[in-house]
């Protein structure tokens, strides 16, 4: 929980000062940015919940799945196969 919420405050963090360099020069695409926001928030509200109501085991297995989606894709593109 400690470590969860020193990497949300680091998150902020960088956000802000990322916010502090790119909007004076007009960079910020506002309307994507805002858009991906509410989809990650939608997605922990519904990633939270179901963590809570199926249990430790099923968020075990999804992201052992998950993992290896990405190691399959990634080694995929190094190998050149897609």
């Amino acid at each position: 929980m400690q470590a969860s919420a020193k990497a949300r405050l680091a998150n902020l963090a960088t956000n802000l000062g990322a916010l502090l360099l790119f909007v004076p020069s007009g960079a910020v695409l506002w309307d994507v940015g805002l858009l991906m926001g509410a989809c990650n928030l939608l997605g922990g509200y519904l990633g939270a919940r179901t963590a809570v109501a199926r249990g430790a085991r099923f968020v075990r297995v999804f992201f052992i799945l998950v993992v290896s989606a990405f190691v399959v894709r990634i080694g995929g593109g190094v190998l050149g196969l897609w």
